[in-house]
């Protein structure tokens, strides 16, 4: 399980961000609520594996807001930077198809 804390994400992020049941989620300037969520998955080659998640909380229509993207920036590089610890890369060799290779980073 990856632990990011709100302290490291809001300390860059445009809008503030709370904990919402594992989602982060988000107000813009005009009120249009969002949630980010990293859903741990089936283990891939003795891997963790997460889905991400981005969605508007509910049906309507906001314009194109740059605060959204670079929030949305901050949680995943906050996500990844927690994973780096322990990314693994799985690499298919293209000679041998059936071999697949774990990667220490």
């Amino acid at each position: 399980m990856i632990r990011i804390t709100l302290e490291d994400i809001n300390r860059k992020s445009p809008y503030e961000i709370a904990l919402n049941n594992g989602d982060f989620d988000f107000t813009t300037d005009s009120g249009t609520r969002y949630s980010v969520s990293f859903l741990e998955d089936v283990p891939l080659g003795g891997c963790d594996t997460y889905q991400f998640g981005f969605r508007k909380r509910e049906d309507s229509h906001s314009g194109y807001d740059v605060k959204v993207r670079d929030t949305l920036i901050t949680i995943i590089e906050q996500f990844l930077t927690q994973c780096l610890r322990r990314l693994s890369l799985i690499l298919n060799k293209l000679k041998n198809r059936s071999q697949v290779k774990n990667h220490r980073l």
